[in-house]
């Protein structure tokens, strides 16, 4: 009866791991030491992005007429990231102080918008033409973002529609420059529906291009309730409001922020992993398979972008401390990355959930127990009992067990 099972689903779904890519926070930070050992982990992790904050920043207005831009520091990053083979997502955003329209700012960013397109444009088309003639086609296969999260206050000082205007200024500027370069958003801090319909439908009316549609997704991380549904939940939402609208039907839709919270707290913990692979897990039930290779996640962030001396762990977001200490989700991340095969059964014993993926007649089984103890689990089709971990990948061939790998204790 199991073969059977697995006959009728090999067809059904291929499996994918989701995670693309990577937050690495304020640009300036791939400069920095603490960040040099982690970028260069982007292949073992099965990484390809690496989304890149307050662009801007990096970029020194010298003139404003005419317009003299050094762009020194913004090359050093790119340099860096470019060395370890990722493909770049920038946010356009950190207004220059002479453009803003508030003439206050923070320390690391200028939250308010541009004063008047004029000279924002202007500004976006110096900078991407430094781009194609400093680092030529490739620029085509990078990303480009207007703003991050400007439903949020505290990194947008403007209204919604001052959001979609800067939108228009910026989507028209860079693809005067050439039409061929990549431009998504709204990069909303959680998923709203009503913001996502009116992006959408200003992008649709205004005959804008977009090649991707970006929302942010942290959920509840409290122990005994399902706090990472909402993500799957957001996402069936933002492909729902997607597939109504020409301009957005066939496009990607990624999650260039996610996490288990959006504070400190539980960054080092092994509930992080559990969290995920519930995520995993349910996408891969309520998506089909278009959906699912439409779909892309960004882990934020890739380093702890909270650190202090010394550099240890102490429950911030990365995927590495500034020591580049692996946290317990790395090793799933990289287990996940090299599974291939199509997803064909999950299921529950107790506290303890799985799925399987069947590529011929091998086989790949990730089990992860809720329980957080080692506990024994019967695989469905070997004859004897296993003592797994929290999370485990169990490997074999037709009723064969050829190995057992603990990726978190």
């Amino acid at each position: 009866m199991l073969w059977g099972v697995w006959l009728a689903f090999t067809v059904a779904q291929p499996f994918s791991p989701l995670f693309i890519g990577a937050d690495a926070s304020f640009a300036e930070r791939v400069l920095r030491t603490p960040y040099q050992c982690p970028l260069s982990k982007r292949a073992e992790l099965g990484l390809r992005y690496l989304r890149m904050h307050t662009a801007l920043e990096l970029v020194s207005l010298k003139s404003l007429s005419p317009l003299d831009l050094d762009f020194t520091r913004l090359n050093a990053a790119l340099d860096t990231v470019l060395k370890h083979g990722w493909i770049p997502l920038l946010v356009l955003e950190s207004t220059p102080d002479p453009l803003a329209r508030e003439k206050r700012r923070r320390p690391w960013v200028n939250p308010s918008p541009p004063a008047d397109s004029t000279a924002w444009m202007a500004l976006i088309r110096a900078v991407a033409r430094h781009l194609l003639e400093r680092y030529g086609e490739q620029v085509y296969h990078w990303r480009f973002e207007t703003w991050n999260e400007p439903n949020a206050a505290n990194y947008f000082w403007g209204s919604w529609e001052d959001f979609l205007a800067l939108h228009r200024w910026t989507t028209r500027a860079l693809r005067e420059v050439d039409p061929a370069l990549r431009v998504g958003g709204p990069a909303l801090s959680r998923m709203d529906t009503l913001l996502l319909r009116s992006f959408l439908e200003m992008v649709q009316e205004k005959g804008l291009p977009l090649d991707f549609v970006s929302i942010h997704s942290y959920g509840s991380h409290i122990r005994g309730k399902a706090g990472w549904r909402p993500t799957v939940e957001a996402i069936q939402r933002a492909f729902a409001i997607m597939d109504r609208y020409e301009v957005s039907r066939n496009k990607p839709l990624w999650v260039t922020e996610w996490n288990i919270s959006s504070g400190p707290g539980l960054g080092d913990s092994s509930l992080v992993a559990l969290y995920w692979l519930n995520i995993l897990d349910s996408l891969h039930t309520v998506l089909d398979s278009t959906h699912l290779a439409r779909l892309g996640f960004f882990y934020f962030s890739l380093v702890d972008h909270i650190y202090r001396e010394p550099l240890t762990y102490k429950g911030y977001l990365g995927l590495f401390t500034g020591l580049c200490e692996p946290k317990p989700i790395v090793p799933v991340l990289k287990a996940l990355a090299r599974l291939r095969g199509r997803w064909v059964e999950r299921g529950r014993q107790g506290s303890m959930h799985w799925f399987a993926l069947r590529r011929g007649d091998r086989w790949s089984l990730v089990v992860w127990n809720e329980a957080g103890i080692p506990s024994l689990f019967r695989v469905p089709w070997v004859d004897h009992p296993v003592r797994v971990a929290s999370v485990t990948l169990l490997i074999g061939r037709g009723k064969t067990l050829l190995s057992l790998q603990t990726l978190v204790p």
